[in-house]
């Protein structure tokens, strides 16, 4: 890239001129049969209340909306072990409350083992989940001289659990979990995971036994926590079974949990009814985190299920629960009138918004959220910019007005970047009302920003964004019901761009303020060349110098200024060549004396403190500026404080009055790769 600039001199004055320009379960809803699953007897839209917390569980969707459906613990395979959780507490232990929910656990004469529906105060896991323990249960064996305490460490705590065991773990010397228990071959049992009353353990194989309450005097009296009760047969027959839940609170802080399981049988189901009841106390003994702690007033509602060399599916579908507010949403990367999707190419500097689209019905009971606080995390893209109302790009810690409108009604809400810089949190949005339907709808602009990708690069991001409410949360998807936006990132190839070059005029300095032309005797005589050896700004005043700030009549301003955008940021080389300086009518080079090859004269550029080069008049190139690999833009000067300049004039037998100039020619070439 060339440029090239006049200097001209008028014994006084040289200058320089640009030769060239500088460029809830509710709605109907539709089973997936390529679950591989027969539909269950009744089953609801769940879509935002459960999300897996092990790798070996999914959620099943309808396949017209994508909204979940149903909860697959375990796949039909050998040794996995799986767990889905509520999002959020959801069994109100202050409210009277019915849940009924059907489980599968496949076709086959002989299946293991097992699986729990579980009340605790968070989601959580066993230190290690052994097959035997359902996902529930601790370890099924410790060191020597080991206590229950230390069985129940490892268990999952804090928590109720109801199982179906299909497989008999333990038998004769060794024990093991069924050990202490009426075990025929399968049982619906509860108990407590993270008390230690629910565990024994002893010599000499120290074999973890679950201890069970059983008052069959043909048996034995035993005083464990847990309560167990055989089924005829194995519930893994093909047919979807029953666990109903009814919760009756009584008016001291405890209530009664009534826990009916009925497996379906083509004649004779199984049923197995436990009646739990729990004071305030035994709420706090079995559900804090802490013995100080308070009890909570919502537990969350979790499936576990394990399997091992014998295996079978677990599979589970909401029928019915509580009235809950049905939220669902969705986002839209758009481009203009464009939807973003995944054959899209992105540029750099594209124009973008994301469009939320929240659609809420509230209950027949209460507002939505009833806490009257709703909450949206909406992460962007890692290599978009969220773009101001000025168009700049936002940083973290800045707010963003965001208008909400729900019907006809426009709203003022409030969007903070967060510290990451990739996320905004909403708040300040409205409630809506109980009993009725509302949509939300806003958006947000961005800009695909300086990524330095240097080839094409198919981009999925996720998560997508969330909206949150009176504890819960909802996963906002695409309107193709997909939990991830993709597109394509088109390469950044940049550019290396010579912005501006300076014009310079050279004067002597004359006292303290002002400046003259030098005579055409001092040019004769010669004036002195500032070098690095001999750098003194207390000399500036022997030198010809362009501090005086003026610019000739065509100054192409008084920057140098190199703007490099390439990714591969490999480097580059600027150099300059002046030309012998002329008189304006051309009859006389300056110093000639027979040879008008120039040369007389040398222009030394600084930076105020230092020397940056050293350039003579005989159109021979010299470096300017090597930015090294990994450099990147490089400026000398501002618009108020011009370049610094000199100029030094050789001896010379004679000179001649007039105005001189000469030509600056600047060439920027990029570094090899």
């Amino acid at each position: 890239m060339k440029k090239r600039c006049y200097l001209l001199a008028c014994l006084a004055m040289l200058l320089c001129t640009l030769l060239a320009p500088v460029t809830s379960v509710g709605a109907a809803v539709t089973w997936p049969t390529t679950s591989g699953y027969p539909a269950p007897p009744s089953f609801g839209d769940v879509d935002g209340l459960f999300s897996p917390t092990m790798g070996d569980s999914s959620l099943l969707t309808d396949p017209t909306n994508g909204h979940a459906v149903g909860l697959e613990i375990n796949k039909d395979q050998a040794n996995r072990s799986g767990a889905i959780w509520s999002k959020a507490p959801m069994f109100d232990l202050d409210k009277d409350s019915s849940y009924t929910m059907y489980f599968y656990m496949g076709n086959k004469p002989k299946s293991g083992e097992g699986m729990a529906f579980v009340l605790a105060a968070k989601p959580a896991a066993p230190t290690k989940v052994d097959t035997g323990s359902l996902g529930v249960w601790g370890v099924d064996h410790l060191p020597p001289n080991s206590k229950p305490q230390e069985v129940a460490d490892t268990a999952l705590p804090n928590s109720f659990a109801m199982v179906v065991d299909t497989q008999k773990n333990g038998t004769g010397d060794p024990g093991g979990y069924e050990q202490l228990s009426d075990f025929k071959s399968y049982y619906f049992g509860t108990g407590y995971p993270g008390q230690a009353n629910m565990y024994r353990i002893d010599y000499p194989y120290w074999m973890t036994w679950l201890y069970f309450k059983i008052d069959n005097p043909a048996e034995q009296y035993r005083f464990g926590l847990g309560t167990q009760k055989n089924l005829y047969d194995t519930p893994a027959n093909g047919k979807w079974h029953k666990l109903q839940l009814d919760w009756k609170k009584d008016n001291l802080g405890g209530g009664t949990l009534t826990a009916k399981m009925t497996i379906t049988r083509t004649k004779d189901p199984d049923y197995a009814t436990e009646v739990i009841k729990w004071t305030k106390n035994d709420i706090q003994k079995y559900f804090s985190q802490g013995s100080t702690d308070p009890a909570p007033r919502k537990l969350y509602l979790g499936f576990t299920g394990t399997t091992s060399n014998v295996f079978e599916p677990h599979v589970v579908a909401i029928g019915a629960m509580p009235e809950a507010a049905t939220v669902n949403g969705t986002v839209a990367l758009m481009r203009g009138a464009e939807t973003v999707e995944a054959t899209t190419h992105l540029k750099v500097d594209d124009v973008l918004h994301y469009d939320y689209t929240v659609n809420v019905k509230a209950t027949s009971q209460a507002p939505w959220p009833e806490s009257g606080t709703v909450m949206m995390n909406v992460p962007k893209g890692k290599y978009f910019d969220y773009l101001k109302a000025d168009g700049t790009p936002a940083k973290p810690g800045d707010t963003l007005p965001i208008k909400v409108t729900i019907g006809n009604t426009d709203y003022q809400a409030q969007g903070k970047i967060q510290p990451d810089g990739n996320q905004i949190v909403v708040t300040n949005m409205p409630q809506v009302p109980k009993g009725t339907t509302a949509t939300v709808k806003f958006s947000l602009p961005a800009k695909v920003k300086h990524h330095g990708l240097v080839q094409t690069t198919p981009v999925q991001d996720k998560p997508i964004g969330t909206v949150t409410g009176d504890g819960q949360t909802y996963d906002l998807k695409t309107p193709a019901g997909k939990d991830f936006l993709a597109y394509i990132l088109d390469p950044e190839t940049g550019e290396l761009v010579l912005e501006k070059v300076p014009s310079f005029v050279f004067e002597l300095k004359n006292g303290q303020t002002g400046y003259r032309n030098p005579t055409v005797m001092e040019m004769v005589k010669g004036l002195p060349t500032p070098m690095a050896t001999n750098w003194d700004q207390a000399n500036a005043d022997q030198w010809l110098t362009n501090q005086q700030g003026r610019e000739p009549t065509n100054s192409t301003g008084k920057v140098l200024s190199v703007k490099d955008t390439r990714p591969t940021k490999q480097g580059w080389h600027l150099t300059m060549q002046l030309s012998p300086f002329t008189l304006t009518d051309n009859s006389y080079v300056l110093g000639d004396n027979g040879n008008k090859l120039g040369g007389k004269a040398t222009l030394v550029l600084t930076d105020q403190t230092a020397q940056i080069a050293a350039i003579k008049d005989n159109n021979n190139a010299t470096p300017v500026k090597n930015m090294a690999a990994g450099g990147t833009d490089w400026s000398l000067g501002t618009q108020t404080g011009n370049v610094a300049a000199y100029l030094g004039i050789e001896p010379t037998a004679t000179a001649k009055a007039g105005q001189y100039q000469a030509t600056a020619t600047w060439l920027l070439t990029n570094a090899p790769k």
